[in-house]
């Protein structure tokens, strides 16, 4: 009996400082009895982590009496608290990403490599290139078989016209004679959309595959991603696309966005996108607060200003919209905040002011020949590298041309096959709550979406 209550009272120590307090974490239990315990014995137990299985701990446990012999050893193996992973959208590239990793990790080099491959054979162009060295400009010529494989998969590149609904070419510059093609942009190539998106997903996925490597994925945990983040959710957490078909879809979903916007001939738009916190204007400054500004600037410019993420409550949200509009806030919550006001009438004239202000330095940068940039301010950071409003009313014309996209690049045969992946684990941008296969789930995010395939 004496063993039992050892036995028993060693796996409630395991429970108590390694299962949260629930035994029933402890998903598994071996005991040794090893020597005598004797009545009136000083017991000591020491636990030693060695090693993990699914994100669980593996435990060595040892309980030696007062003289150092050991009576009792265990192995256990314990689940840890739950677990979510989130992948991070566009605007967190940084040149050298993950180049640390690559040269030492066999399996983060093995995802990067593949990624570059499929794209220098498909389009031309070395990600791990844009990545290491952030080139102003590259130029994808089209001689050779090679080349002009690459070229028909450039000009097989098409996407509907916002305006006439037609079915057009993504890349009208490329035709049967074009000999080479050329991106630019002053920034940087790895901030341009096109490169940045499949340079993200490509570093998150071999991250993500590090770790699964080292068994540190519980069989139970979450997974979601902010925008770009969650192509790279499904591709790591879920096996949803290969790597080959991921930068595919997102190098195109890059190349219709980048195209979105009007662009100047140095390739810069006039749209950016800025996080915001309202507690920096005042505790008491609710979010309903600086939804009305932003409504009441996109009011008084004529143009688009939106809060399109909703990421902390009443801590940050992100704001996209014409750069003029975006300084104008910034201006006018920093105003708000001096003014101590949020009154109809002093919020209508904080507006006008802030829209003067920035209006004038925009045509002063202009006639200087400089950039108009945005400036970090009380209560907003731009999001550098961001020059298309994602996420923003401006790109609803792209949608039905990307959706039918998106179907010919998941196979549903695959995605059910991963449906355990999937259901109660994946949390979707959409609605924010778990995956699920109720038809309330598809109700409800058909009220957001109104996808013509719902519906059906």
């Amino acid at each position: 009996m004496h063993g039992l209550w050892t036995a028993t009272k060693v796996r409630d120590l395991v429970t108590q400082n390694f299962g949260l307090g629930f035994d029933s974490n402890v998903v598994d239990y071996d005991v040794n009895f090893d020597g005598m315990v004797y009545p009136g014995d000083k017991l000591f137990m020491q636990a030693r982590h060695i090693g993990l299985d699914n994100g669980k701990k593996v435990l060595s446990v040892e309980v030696v009496n007062g003289s150092g012999e050991r009576v009792v050893s265990a192995r256990a193996v314990v689940k840890q608290a739950p677990m979510a992973f989130v992948f991070t959208g566009q605007g967190s590239a940084a040149v050298g990403m993950g180049m640390d990793r690559y040269q030492e990790s066999s399996v983060a080099r093995d995802i990067w490599n593949r990624g570059d491959a499929h794209l220098r054979k498909t389009f031309g162009f070395s990600i791990l290139e844009m990545v290491r060295k952030n080139p102003k400009s590259i130029t994808v010529h089209f001689g050779g078989k090679k080349g002009l494989k690459i070229r028909d998969n450039y000009m097989k590149l098409t996407c509907e016209d916002p305006v006439t609904g037609k079915i057009t070419a993504l890349l009208p510059e490329i035709d049967e004679d074009t000999e080479s093609f050329s991106f630019s942009a002053s920034e940087g190539l790895l901030f341009a959309t096109q490169f940045s998106q499949p340079a993200l997903v490509l570093l998150e996925k071999a991250m993500f595959s590090e770790i699964e490597a080292a068994q540190l994925i519980p069989d139970d945990a979450y997974f979601a991603g902010h925008s770009l983040g969650e192509y790279a959710g499904l591709i790591s957490f879920a096996g949803a696309l290969t790597v080959e078909a991921l930068m595919d879809l997102v190098f195109l979903r890059g190349m219709i966005m980048q195209k979105s916007v009007k662009r100047n001939a140095e390739g810069r738009s006039d749209y950016g996108m800025v996080a915001t916190n309202p507690t920096r204007v005042g505790s008491d400054f609710a979010e309903e607060a600086m939804y009305k500004i932003v409504d009441g600037i996109e009011a008084a410019s004529g143009k688009l200003l939106q809060v399109v993420n909703f990421n902390i409550q009443q801590r940050q949200y992100v704001v996209a919209g014409e750069n003029v509009n975006l300084e104008t806030l910034s201006l006018a919550l920093s105003a708000v905040k001096t003014l101590k006001s949020t009154a109809a009438e002093d919020v209508e004239k904080v507006i006008a002011d802030s829209l003067a202000q920035a209006r004038a330095r925009k045509e002063k940068c202009e006639q200087t020949d400089r950039p108009f940039t945005l400036a970090r301010g009380l209560a907003t950071i731009p999001l550098v590298g961001i020059d298309v409003p994602f996420h923003s009313r401006e790109l609803l014309g792209g949608v039905p041309s990307f959706r039918a996209l998106l179907r010919t690049k998941f196979d549903p045969q695959v995605l059910e096959r991963q449906l355990p992946l999937l259901v109660n684990r994946y949390i979707p941008n959409l609605v924010a709550t778990p995956f699920s296969l109720k038809r309330s789930y598809f109700e409800e995010v058909y009220a957001a979406t109104k996808s013509p395939y719902l519906e059906e």
